[in-house]
């Protein structure tokens, strides 16, 4: 009996043996929405740390930034983002064309990190907390992108 792609895919991954008719000798594909997931968990935790940092100076001006927080920064690009990885993940053993869409997504995702302020700001600011949201982001999407490469071969 064939299983699923994810289930072969584990079957190969985990005990090593490739199942006849199953997708043996074939590069399983791990789920890329939890490397999205974990690397924004990270972020998230620090910009709330940073923001508890900047409270504590009990100036206005940086409450608001504190209040601010990501939100707002890439909403679009992020719930795009967001949609594609789900897609890619639920695609079936043919992920081209889900493919293609987060690349598209990822690239979108870029470019509106690459160009915004804000985010330099936060990357820069000189208090405790290292928010390094860019190099959080991309090392999540270089991840994801070979997470592609492997599953469109």
């Amino acid at each position: 009996m064939a299983g699923t792609p994810e289930q072969d895919g584990w079957i190969l991954r985990v005990l090593g043996v490739g199942l006849p008719g199953g997708t043996a000798g074939k590069t399983p594909v791990e789920p890329v929405l939890p490397i999205w997931r974990d690397a924004k968990e990270q972020v998230d935790s620090r910009i709330e740390a940073l923001s508890r940092e900047l409270r504590g100076f009990g100036d206005d001006d940086l409450e608001r930034i504190a209040d601010f927080g990501l939100f707002g920064i890439t909403d679009r690009e992020t719930v795009a983002l967001s949609a594609a990885l789900f897609e890619f993940d639920r695609a079936g053993s043919d992920k081209s064309a889900a493919a293609g869409k987060l690349r598209g997504a990822i690239k979108a995702y870029r470019a509106a990190v690459g160009a915004n302020e804000l985010v330099d700001l936060l990357d820069d600011a000189p208090f405790q907390t290292k928010v390094a949201l860019r190099a959080t982001m991309f090392g999540a999407l270089a991840q994801i992108e070979s997470s592609i490469g492997r599953a469109v071969r």
